[in-house]
C-alpha cells in the first residue's frame, strides 16, 4: 500500500503533465516532450489497474460510525481482501448506480439495462 503525491518542483509558468500507468508499460522518449501533446496522447493509452478499498476497517467496524460509513441506501458492504484492507460498497441486486455518492443505487427499470454494476 502506498500514497502518491505529485508536486510541481520548479516555480515557473511552464505547463507540466503527469499520469499513472501500470508498471513497465511506459518508456520515456524525447519525442514525448518535444512533440505537441506527445506525452499527453501517450498517457491516454497506458493501462492502469487500481486496487482500492475504503479505510482500514472491516464492514462491521465501519458500520459502527455512520458519520463516515461510505455505503449509501440500496447497497451493501463487502470486506476487501487481506492485501488491501478496508471495505467496498456494491449496489444490491436489482439496483444500479454509484453506491458512494447521491443518489446512490437506484432501482433497475424492468424493461431497462440489467447490468446492476454499471454506473447510471
Amino acid at each position: 500500500m502506498f500514497n502518491l503525491s505529485i508536486e510541481q518542483q520548479a516555480a515557473n509558468d511552464h505547463c507540466s503533465s503527469a499520469f499513472i500507468a501500470e508498471k513497465n508499460q511506459y518508456t520515456f522518449s524525447a519525442s514525448d516532450i518535444l512533440e505537441d501533446n506527445g506525452f499527453v496522447n501517450k498517457g491516454k493509452e497506458m493501462p492502469l489497474v487500481l486496487y482500492w478499498a475504503i479505510e482500514n476497517n472491516t464492514c462491521e467496524e465501519a458500520a459502527k460510525d455512520l458519520s463516515s460509513y461510505a455505503c449509501l441506501e440500496n447497497s451493501h458492504c463487502v470486506n476487501a481482501d487481506s492485501i488491501y484492507p478496508g471495505y467496498l460498497c456494491i449496489c444490491n441486486e436489482g439496483y444500479q448506480g454509484n453506491p458512494y455518492i447521491n443518489p446512490g443505487c437506484q432501482e433497475v427499470n424492468e424493461s431497462g439495462d440489467k447490468d446492476i454494476n454499471k454506473p447510471l
